[in-house]
């Protein structure tokens, strides 16, 4: 009998662990980083070259994608979720600042080939889920952009 017991112990804790680990490898189907960075850096390079081939709106739709907190884990850190486009590390901040130069008109995107890039893209760096991915350093550079763009918008309208 006590043979019996030690062998249900060791299915059932193999079978756990089984089951823990298809979960968790599961659960990195949910962080989209992977998937959509190719997509989102190929765009970041045509839309700063200046192509009109629709790369700075997919460029937009990609980051927006990449901004809510998802299953996505850095490092060996697996206590808590991050925003997907941390996973970016330095390349982030470059995609901050593509998103802010097509939200402020900067002259580069003034053509009205970009209109809707940059409706979109203002709409994006104007929006609470851009901001919940700024923190440190990069707040302290981005939130001073976002509060004169949201003067001028007032301003605007």
């Amino acid at each position: 009998m006590k043979g019996k017991s030690i062998r249900r112990l060791f299915y059932y804790v193999f079978i756990t662990g089984l089951s823990v680990h298809f979960s968790a490898a599961m659960g990195a189907e949910d962080c989209p980083f992977t998937k959509i960075y190719p997509s989102l850096d190929k765009a970041y390079h045509e839309c700063n070259n200046g192509y009109l081939n629709g790369s700075c709106e997919s460029f937009v739709k990609n980051l927006a994608i990449l901004l809510p907190n998802y299953n996505c884990h850095r490092g060996a850190d697996h206590s808590y979720t991050i925003p997907a486009i941390w996973l970016a590390g330095a390349a982030a901040e470059d995609f901050y600042d593509m998103l802010y130069a097509l939200a402020s008109t900067k002259k580069m995107y003034a053509d009205r080939g970009y209109k809707s890039a940059r409706e979109a893209a203002k709409k994006l760096f104007l929006s609470n889920e851009f901001r919940a991915v700024l923190d440190g350093d990069v707040a302290e550079d981005f939130m001073p952009r976002i509060k004169a763009m949201e003067k001028v918008k007032t301003k605007d309208q």
